[in-house]
């Protein structure tokens, strides 16, 4: 992906270049009290660049809400793990007590069968 982003800036930073020596033809801007003067391909490539700020100046908002919100959904997930493992550990805890008291039944229970057998009518 990295790779496909470098090889298409350089291709439109050679396109940007042919363009320019293409087109040195000069104009003049007007902007309000503002007049500015330089080749058709220097307006336009600054116009660009003005173009590419506007858009990550628009969409920088949207990225940083997407990012707090991932990080705030990975944060969940490590409580809700943290949690789930925690009641793991609370399960074979219970489930270890729940056969501890099994045997001792079963102990108790064959215990007291020993000894009905034992005594005389």
């Amino acid at each position: 992906m990295l790779r496909l982003l470098l090889i298409s800036g350089l291709l439109i930073a050679f396109l940007a270049i042919v363009f320019a020596l293409q087109n040195p033809s000069p104009i003049t801007v007007n902007l309000l009290f503002w007049q500015f003067q330089g080749s058709l391909a220097l307006v336009l490539l600054f116009t660009l660049a003005l173009g590419v700020i506007a858009g990550i100046l628009v969409c920088s908002p949207i990225v940083i809400k997407r990012n707090w919100k991932i990080a705030s959904a990975n944060k969940k997930i490590k409580e809700m793990k943290r949690a789930l493992a925690d009641q793991d550990e609370v399960m074979v805890k219970q489930e270890k007590r729940i056969k501890y008291l099994e045997e001792n039944l079963q102990l108790e229970n064959s215990t007291k069968n020993h000894e009905q057998t034992k005594l005389p009518e």
